[in-house]
């Protein structure tokens, strides 16, 4: 180092350093401010706020299953449904489980440690989650991950996210926006609408019929189909 400011001179090597001390907090200015909810996703029949700068590397939902994978910088966004009639507490633990493993294949998330399951409200229904840290591309991250049966739709939820800012707030944030059932009318099932009326009476359209346990198959999760994941 005095080698160098005898051979530029202090007010050179004070310009450089400045320099780079402004890159430097340029370079993580987004990391270090919460990320905004500012905007609103509304596919496949259920809602949630998200920031609008993650990309969605993955996003297919055909019925009965779902996943969507979206990240920004050190942000994870996992969100991943199945159609069932009936679930078993063990579904909810497989399901945690299993969006884990698909974010650490798709974004390359090591070494995950999980809180103890607790309890935290998702509209008027009770999810199970946990905490999570992780290592994301060198850096700490943290955040959580909830699962919960969505009884009007007859849907298992469940949404990951960590980051490296207030990631459990964020993940919070995330389940207090969600709606799993944004279409559903007081009063009436979310298969039918009501459209019209004929004869005096209401004239109701089936949306959608419901399945048996053994018509439930999964789609591909992320892991069966990395190959589509754009370098």
């Amino acid at each position: 180092m005095r080698q160098l400011i005898l051979s530029f001179g202090t007010q050179k090597v004070l310009q450089v350093l400045s320099v780079v001390f402004l890159v430097a907090v340029i370079a993580y200015a987004p990391l270090a401010r919460a990320l905004d909810l500012d905007a609103t996703y509304t596919k496949h029949n259920f809602s949630f706020k998200y920031p609008s700068q993650p990309s969605f590397d993955y996003d297919v939902g055909e019925e009965p299953a779902g996943t969507i994978l979206g990240h920004y910088l050190f942000h994870i966004l996992y969100v991943s449904w199945l159609t069932t009639p009936e679930i078993q507490p063990e579904n909810v633990t497989e399901q945690i489980n299993e969006g884990i493993a698909s974010v650490e294949h798709f974004f390359g998330l090591s070494s995950p440690s999980l809180g103890a399951p607790d309890q935290i409200p998702v509209q008027e229904y009770s999810a199970t989650y946990q905490r999570i840290t992780a290592s994301f591309n060198g850096v700490q991250v943290d955040g959580g991950i909830a699962s919960w049966y969505c009884e009007k739709t007859t849907r298992l939820f469940t949404l990951m996210a960590v980051d490296v800012t207030d990631g459990f707030d964020l993940f919070q944030r995330y389940l207090a926006s969600f709606d799993c059932h944004p279409e559903s009318i007081p009063g009436f099932p979310l298969e039918a609408i009501l459209i019209g009326l004929g004869l005096g009476l209401p004239v109701v359209i089936v949306l959608r019929r419901h399945r048996t346990a053994h018509q439930i198959e999964r789609t591909p999760r992320p892991r069966q189909v990395a190959a589509r994941r754009q370098p």
